[in-house]
């Protein structure tokens, strides 16, 4: 039997962390194959049973790392099939995080996943240790939040990352040259320094912002109809919401949220009432 649990950060983290999630599969599941739409998230994601797999688009396919670290991802580009006995503990970052946590740029990452040993060192691995032999998910949110609060730099975020997430806090609602005011540049500067720091252009991230907001509303009360959700997110109408879906999951609206299994977590939404 499969088991999803999430909840939120505490105050302290809010600004670094979206969302922490446990899945677990049984013994006996059968593969379950899940679809990855773009995403702004990165995310660290700790596996304690069997590995799934993760297969691109390209072809090709690798099994996951033990220690990831997931960059944010401005397309789709992979899908996820889980089996038996996977066990994995997730912590979804806010889009700007890694600068405040490691003072790089999200855009090192953006649209790769790495082993998360590389990246943030070996501290993570002890994290892997203890999470391993927490006894309940409470207890891992726990252990992670105090290994996030060391990690924690004493530096204020970029005048770009201001920008960054207070776009994304809006649902991708304001338009670029507003976001370049808010920054004191040109468009164009503008443009470019963001695409330095975050790894895609503004225009893309504050889209991913929009449908994101609009999944996740979905998610949350799945009898809301498509249409009222297009208006919602802020969609000329129904028929922009399905155009950004295909191009940024993949699929339909409807496909999209029966194929999605787990990989937005209740608690992702839920972090939209905190910001």
């Amino acid at each position: 039997m499969s088991t999803l649990q999430s909840a939120l950060p505490c105050p302290a983290l809010r600004d670094l962390v979206r969302a922490y999630a446990q899945r677990t599969t049984g013994a006996s599941e059968a593969p379950v194959v899940q679809l990855v739409p773009a995403s702004l998230e990165v995310v660290l994601g700790f596996e304690f049973g069997s590995l799934f797999t993760v297969d691109y688009r390209d072809g090709s396919s690798e099994p996951a790392h033990r220690i990831a670290l997931v960059g944010s991802h401005c397309s789709p580009n992979a899908r996820l099939t889980l089996g038996a006995g996977v066990e994995s503990f997730a912590i979804f970052l806010q889009p700007t995080a890694l600068q405040r946590l490691l003072g790089i740029p999200t855009h090192h990452v953006a649209d790769r996943s790495y082993p998360a040993v590389d990246v943030l060192g070996p501290g993570v691995e002890v994290l892997w240790s203890l999470l391993a032999a927490a006894a309940t998910f409470e207890e891992r949110v726990r252990l992670s939040e105090t290994f996030l609060l060391r990690m924690l730099l004493d530096a204020e975020p970029t005048t770009i990352a201001h920008v960054a997430m207070d776009t994304f806090r809006g649902h991708g609602r304001r338009p670029v040259v507003e976001m370049a005011a808010l920054a004191s540049l040109s468009v164009r500067q503008f443009e470019r320094q963001f695409e330095r720091e975050l790894g895609m252009p503004p225009k893309r991230f504050a889209r991913i912002a929009r449908f994101q907001f609009a999944l996740d509303a979905k998610l949350v009360d799945p009898r809301r109809s498509w249409l009222e959700v297009a208006h919602g997110a802020g969609y000329y109408d129904q028929m922009h919401l399905v155009r950004d879906f295909h191009s940024l999951s993949g699929a339909s609206p409807t496909r999209l949220v029966a194929e999605l299994g787990d990989t937005r977590p209740p608690a992702l939404a839920g972090s939209d009432a905190q910001d």
